[in-house]
């Protein structure tokens, strides 16, 4: 179910009836607590979100800034894959798949919120010696997850790439979950040439596919290699493919060109995730019927405090993700000016 097929759809269609205005969100002002662009907490007694209620909304402008964040670093994979520059190519497909996985775990109702602001008392110094609620920043990355009875539950994480990619395992446990083609492609590529134990080997060679590893046979092996692959690249300045690089050093016979073969599977899975990501995107703005007040709320969100850079939609080769992309900026990035103004 996505989550604005919850109860906090009824939220979108009160706005969209007119029954209820966007002044009625008191997220969405000017307030003497603070202007909030990701939403607030209070741990007292326990982690609990101080804007629950409007919890839904926040899901548009965290999968919008996430994956605005990542298209310049898959053009940059892109390009340095072209010029067979292989590590900087997997670095910057890893960084862009990063950014969209944010998005991905928003669209299923699973908000990863950095530092997220935290209510607590003023102990006299913390802000001029003003007594009261003041806001600070939550030392830890909360998850907040839409549960099947559509509420929302919070959990604090390590901050670690190791800790955002493993949530997506929590996410897939379950068998009514669909997996992305993406993740398949990169699964199919990691373990290839792996299978479960095999205790019957004539069952095995009439029943091959029956002993195929899956991604849910082990998630944590795979979500848990695939920061390894940004370490390498990155710190190591490694982003060849090991089994081929191992065998031309062995002197084994091995197309050279398949030393290329990580940095493509990377950049497929960046490309692939990325799409359907943007697809999914496109879909929801357009269901959604967003109006010009909200649509300015929700640009506000994904451009402060900390704005993207203009991105090189030009450079983007596939014609789908450049129209789809272009699309989606020219909605949340682009601010309409005023006749006076001009």
């Amino acid at each position: 179910m996505s989550v604005f097929e919850s109860v906090h759809g009824l939220l979108w269609k009160k706005i969209k009836s007119g029954c209820l205005a966007v002044e009625d969100f008191p997220i969405m002002e000017l307030d003497v607590d603070g202007f909030f662009n990701t939403p607030a907490f209070d741990s007292e007694p326990s982690l609990v979100c101080l804007q629950e209620d409007y919890l839904g909304f926040y899901v548009v402008p965290i999968a919008l800034a996430n994956y605005f964040r990542s298209i310049n670093f898959l053009i940059a994979a892109q390009s340095s894959l072209e010029l067979k520059l292989y590590a900087p190519s997997v670095a910057m497909s890893y960084t862009a798949a990063y950014h969209t996985v944010g998005a991905f775990l928003a669209l299923n109702g699973r908000l990863w919120l950095d530092e997220p602001p935290l209510r607590v008392e003023n102990q006299g110094g913390l802000s001029r010696g003003q007594s009261g609620k003041i806001y600070t920043g939550y030392n830890k990355p909360v998850i907040a997850k839409l549960t099947k009875r559509n509420r929302w539950v919070y959990e604090d994480r390590k901050r670690s790439h190791k800790a955002r990619w493993s949530e997506l395992g929590c996410l897939f446990r379950s068998s009514d979950s669909k997996i992305p083609k993406s993740f398949q492609n990169l699964f199919d590529y990691s373990f290839k040439g792996s299978h479960k134990r095999v205790d019957d080997l004539i069952d095995y060679v009439r029943n091959p596919e029956k002993y195929r590893l899956g991604i849910r046979d082990c998630m944590t092996d795979f979500f848990g290699n695939i920061p390894l692959a940004r370490h390498f690249s990155q710190y190591a300045g490694f982003g060849g493919d090991p089994h081929v690089h191992s065998a031309l050093m062995n002197g084994d016979y091995v197309d050279p060109e398949r030393l290329g073969d990580l940095a493509e599977a990377y950049y497929s899975f960046s490309h692939g995730l990325g799409m359907e990501v943007c697809r999914e995107l496109c879909e929801l703005q357009s269901s959604l019927g967003i109006s010009s007040d909200l649509r300015e709320k929700i640009m506000i969100r994904v451009h402060w405090p900390q704005p993207v850079d203009e991105p090189r939609t030009e450079l983007i080769e596939d014609d789908e993700l450049r129209e789809r992309f272009s699309e989606l900026w020219a909605l949340f990035a682009t601010v309409e000016r005023s006749p006076e103004s001009r």
